[in-house]
């Protein structure tokens, strides 16, 4: 049972998940706010949240890196359970789950062929030369690299088990909510995409006290991605 120790703990991860999130969002779409208070007039610019590297790590996002991954671990590390990280609560029907679910998860992407409004979000580059097309992949690799990691650490690890603990029959939702609450800034088919994908993969996470099957399809899902934008 949560005492109020647990309970403090909770509205911490939510309020940090939410305000990471924000600014994330606020910063990649190079929101400004501008005050004017009379004596006082200032802007605050969220670019300044947008952290990537120079030269061969120019797509590397060291914003997402570090709030969506380094400290969410950090917290998490006196309590970690390492069972999330592994294969050992796995059962056989997984592994067909997993091929399954891999295997939608590709068929989504081959699906951008047929929904104009993500053609357009998803332009081809496969006219591209051999050079600029294996540029392009390096950059895709190097920028989900900086935050699926993250992106699922943050979600069914660090959010997931303080909610589950403190509404174990409803509070798993709030991971799926978030999820979709993100991808407000895609197109709406792609978030809900998310958002049915989340509510399986964290049902999943629940259930086994795992989240390799969600990191590895949604893996595949942003290679297959990289790789359909330089071949179709």
């Amino acid at each position: 049972m949560l005492g109020t120790g647990g309970s403090k703990r909770v509205w911490f991860v939510c309020i940090y998940v939410f305000i990471v999130l924000l600014v994330d969002t606020l910063a990649a779409n190079g929101v400004r706010w501008h005050f004017d208070l009379g004596a006082i007039d200032f802007t605050i610019k969220w670019s300044v949240f947008s952290w990537r590297g120079d030269g061969a790590l120019a797509q590397f996002d060291f914003f997402k890196f570090v709030f969506w991954l380094v400290v969410p671990a950090a917290i998490c590390l006196p309590r970690m359970d390492w069972g999330y990280f592994g294969f050992a609560r796995w059962k056989r029907a997984d592994i067909y789950l997993l091929l399954g679910m891999v295997a939608i998860g590709i068929a989504s992407v081959l699906s951008i062929l047929y929904i104009p409004q993500l053609r357009e979000w998803y332009p081809s580059a496969s006219k591209h030369s051999s050079a600029v097309k294996i540029s392009m992949l390096y950059q895709q690799f190097l920028w989900t690299a900086s935050w699926l990691l993250g992106w699922e650490f943050m979600h069914r690890y660090f959010l997931l088990r303080a909610v589950a603990e403190k509404w174990p029959r409803w509070g798993w939702l709030l991971v799926p909510v978030s999820e979709a609450l993100y991808h407000l800034q895609k197109d709406p088919i792609e978030m809900a995409a998310m958002f049915v994908a989340g509510i399986a993969f964290t049902v999943w996470t629940v259930t086994r006290k795992n989240l390799m099957l969600p990191l590895i399809v949604h893996g595949s899902v942003e290679v297959g991605l990289a790789a359909f934008l330089v071949i179709v």
